[in-house]
């Protein structure tokens, strides 16, 4: 057709899974919340302390880096980070 499709579809935002050792409760879970929720285009943050897992939505830009860095000043410490596209609800930490 000769038109680029890949500038016009739009998979959703970025799902960026890290795994974060030193959550022990859920006022953990809130912390590290509240502390990536204030990230620049960080659209949802939701931590398991039983998973050990944080869940981030985000916009374009964001990096798991930057991430991991705000979540290692809150005193925790990320051991991996995987990233994908939100591909709507049901996707479960």
């Amino acid at each position: 057709m000769g038109t680029n499709s890949e500038s016009t579809w739009n998979p959703g935002p970025a799902v960026i899974t890290l795994q974060v050792e030193g959550m022990s409760c859920t006022g953990c879970e809130h912390r590290i919340g509240n502390t990536l929720r204030r990230v620049e285009g960080v659209r949802e943050a939701t931590a398991d302390h039983t998973t050990g897992r944080v869940r981030v939505r985000v916009g374009p830009g964001v990096e798991p880096e930057t991430l991991a860095a705000k979540i290692a000043a809150a005193g925790y410490t990320v051991t991996d980070a995987e990233t994908g596209t939100d591909t709507g609800p049901g996707e479960e930490l």
